[in-house]
């Protein structure tokens, strides 16, 4: 699609390869959660970041660092208007300089080497280092830890993240699940998307 202005975009349902979404793009809009402030800053992919209004803040606190050093913007979710978001995209895209410096600062900004740490610390042999979907996760752990995850997946597939994460369990093995909560009158509304 082309915009009248001349910016063109693809928009999409369902992504399943993020890490080519994210090579593909030159900024994305998205909400805060961790994984995502994560991805996109080891991705060095300039953002504007709408926290999700729900919980108690922590998706804006996620993207504080990376918003304060120039990686991005931070639009309150109520705040976020058509004119908002066009204006800053118009802003974002007037000096490519600047993003080029943006996603340089979002590199800068969470180390992206883990693998290499856990190795350097001698705990090569303790802690696996992955980038995949937890679909695609492949043999059995003594431990998981889901941050966000809940979110992320939405209602719909969270019967097949838990059977995941289950046979990925060995005997005995134990998950950690991290999740942001919100008032139970708003979770029908909130479940029927994904974040």
């Amino acid at each position: 699609i082309t915009h009248p202005g001349g910016a063109r975009y693809l928009p999409v349902a369902f992504v399943s390869d993020m890490a080519l979404a994210y090579t593909a793009a030159d900024l994305m809009l998205g909400r805060a959660g961790a994984g995502t402030v994560m991805e996109t800053s080891v991705s060095g992919l300039p953002v504007i970041f709408v926290p999700l209004p729900w919980g108690n803040g922590e998706q804006g606190r996620n993207a504080a660092g990376l918003v304060e050093a120039g990686g991005g913007w931070l639009v309150e979710d109520a705040a976020l208007t058509p004119d908002k978001l066009g204006a800053l995209v118009t802003e974002a895209f007037a000096d490519r300089e600047r993003l080029a410096h943006m996603a340089q600062t979002c590199r800068g900004i969470y180390p992206s080497d883990a693998a290499e740490r856990m190795a350097r610390a001698g705990l090569q042999d303790r802690v696996e280092v992955l980038l995949c979907d937890y679909r695609d996760l492949r043999g059995e752990y003594d431990k998981l830890v889901s941050v966000e995850m809940i979110e992320a997946v939405g209602q719909r597939y969270l019967p097949a993240f838990f059977r995941t994460c289950q046979a990925r369990l060995r005997p005995g093995g134990k998950m950690a699940l991290q999740a942001i909560t919100i008032q139970d009158q708003r979770y029908r509304d909130y479940s029927k998307s994904v974040d």
